[in-house]
């Protein structure tokens, strides 16, 4: 190579030369970040929809679902609440 080339392809010194792995590990970091992020926003969803699904059978049928044992509308709250709380703990 002559002195042309070394501008036109300067070396790096080992000082300033990084593993390129580092850059791709933090890449890999992000992707799996935000995979999770995504597999918990579907699960999220998926009990939502599962939620709304029981609440429409309930008002469809009013002996569906545990229903009879609810004297009340605070009792059915409280009911619905409960579920709501155990869907979600179930998720985590």
């Amino acid at each position: 190579m002559d002195d042309g080339d070394e501008k036109m392809f300067p070396t790096q010194s080992k000082t300033n030369c990084e593993p390129r792995r580092e850059g791709f590990t933090e890449h890999e970091e992000d992707i799996k970040e935000n995979s999770k992020l995504n597999h918990s926003q579907m699960a999220l969803m998926h009990s939502t929809l599962d939620q709304s699904r029981m609440i429409q059978k309930r008002n469809q049928d009013p002996k569906a679902h545990n229903v009879e044992k609810c004297a009340s509308q605070k009792e059915q709250q409280r009911w619905l609440k409960e579920e709501l709380d155990d869907n979600f703990h179930e998720m985590r």
